[in-house]
């Protein structure tokens, strides 16, 4: 009898360390989903300013040209400047956003890792004491 309580005591050890890891890794899943919804909000405002620039850019480009058509290369030039140099912007925005996704992710693989391992080992000597007790009680 006394093993079998002791083999049920394990078992409901095992199966409530489990249901803490899954509840954990549950909410850190929920955390990412957010984070990344938040990151890809934040690129289309990004990506919406740069075409509102864009568009602004061009229209006084346009004036530009129909007021004064005697310097129509220069302007030429300096939209090709304006759309290399926000390329680049767009481009470097996506890096750094990628970049912090990946750290993001890392850090919350580290995280998840801990946690686990703490309860791991809190459990363990959990069921180390409940042994003891057991036995204890069983020498009593």
């Amino acid at each position: 009898m006394d093993d079998i309580f002791e083999a049920i005591m394990i078992i409901i050890m095992i199966i409530i360390m489990i249901i803490i890891i899954i509840m954990i890794i549950i909410i850190i899943i929920i955390i990412i989903i957010i984070i990344i919804i938040i990151i890809i909000i934040i690129i289309i405002i990004i990506i919406i300013i740069i075409i509102i620039i864009i568009i602004i850019i061009i229209i006084i480009i346009i004036i530009i040209i129909i007021i004064i058509i005697i310097i129509i290369i220069i302007i030429i030039i300096i939209i090709i400047i304006i759309i290399i140099i926000i390329i680049i912007i767009i481009i470097i925005i996506i890096i750094i956003i990628i970049i912090i996704i990946i750290i993001i992710i890392i850090i919350i693989i580290i995280i998840i890792i801990i946690i686990i391992i703490i309860i791991i080992i809190i459990m363990s000597k959990m069921c180390d004491k409940i042994i003891l007790l057991f036995n204890q009680s069983k020498r009593n």
